[in-house]
């Protein structure tokens, strides 16, 4: 018996021999003998991932748990909305800092061409002043 997969199983399905049955594709009669005896070691691993929820079982993740939608580590708790948001906001960060970049350099050939307007229109009035 394994106590580690029994326990692994019992925090996943609650005992629901069928439903672990359907998510593995095999028969009750096949959970049944992994519940009671030994399972494949692949399926030990793959459960013992299900139970941790999805975390590797080394540091510095050996501590952290998920639980629906928070994932809990030794100093506290996050959203997994929380994380979504900080992709968001990394996202607009880059494509502000990348528009205002283009702003910067748009800017400078705004007043280089303002520059050179007012320098023709300059070389134009003195030109219009001799003829007239």
């Amino acid at each position: 018996m394994d106590r580690e997969f029994q326990t692994d199983f019992v925090h996943v399905f609650a005992f629901n021999y069928k439903a672990a049955a359907d998510h593995f594709g095999v028969s009750l009669r096949t959970i049944y003998r992994w519940f009671d005896g030994n399972p494949p070691p692949y399926i030990k691993r793959y459960m013992n991932v299900m139970a941790r929820g999805w975390l590797p079982h080394y540091e510095p993740f050996s501590n952290w748990r998920i639980d629906g939608t928070d994932i809990y580590f030794p100093t506290g708790k996050v959203s997994a909305f929380d994380v979504e948001f900080i992709e968001q906001y990394k996202w607009s960060q880059r494509t502000l800092t990348e528009r205002f970049k283009n702003r910067q350099f748009n800017q400078r050939e705004m007043l280089e061409s303002v520059e050179r307007i007012l320098k023709e229109s300059e070389r134009l009035r003195i030109k219009l002043g001799k003829v007239i």
